[in-house]
């Protein structure tokens, strides 16, 4: 299995001076070749997204074959989520210039952002949904658009009910401090 980890997206714009253009690959790593030091030093520093094969212990094949029923079994009678809705193509976020934004040129730009002529522009804010409904939705049925829970503490909050069924974080970066775990679940 593999595990997402390093840069991304900062609000306000674009961040990382490692970030790959949208027509490069992502690089692929193996995680058992890379001291956690150097993957903070190549990837976490230099806000650069990496792929890190192998990062997982086999202890998380349970969770990562959850199907949208087992979420909704693990769920406590009556629970709600908080999740986004993504637009047609996919998509929840992008990336446009500030001239389309009023007033964007007046605000301080945020600590590593490096092109202040762009913004990050969000589709959808969060809505509270039965968890029923959320599973529904990743299987493309019900009521609703598709939805996605896309980190933001969730397992602290909404997903609180999963926090048993997850084993320990993977065991890279040894000089970084994890202080919480995500969840991305989605459906594309």
């Amino acid at each position: 299995a593999a595990v997402a980890a390093g840069g991304g997206v900062a609000g306000g714009g674009l961040a990382g001076g490692g970030m790959p253009s949208p027509m490069e690959p992502v690089a692929r790593v193996a995680a058992a070749d890379l001291h956690p030091d150097d993957f903070v030093r190549q990837f976490v520093a230099e806000n650069t997204p990496v792929i890190l094969e192998g990062a997982l212990s086999p202890d998380w094949q349970g969770p990562m074959a959850w199907t949208p029923e087992a979420l909704a079994r693990l769920a406590p009678p009556g629970a709600s989520v908080r999740v986004a809705p993504l637009m047609e193509d996919g998509r929840d976020k992008w990336v446009e210039s500030a001239d389309l934004w009023p007033g964007a040129s007046d605000l301080e730009a945020l600590p590593g952002v490096l092109h202040e002529d762009r913004v990050l522009a969000v589709a959808a804010s969060r809505i509270e949904v039965p968890v029923e409904d959320f599973a529904a939705s990743l299987q493309g049925a019900g009521p609703l658009p598709s939805l996605y829970a896309d980190g933001a503490s969730n397992l602290q909050h909404s997903f609180g009910f999963l926090s048993g069924h997850l084993p320990e974080a993977p065991k890279v970066g040894s000089a970084l401090t994890f202080k919480r775990v995500d969840l991305w679940l989605g459906g594309r």
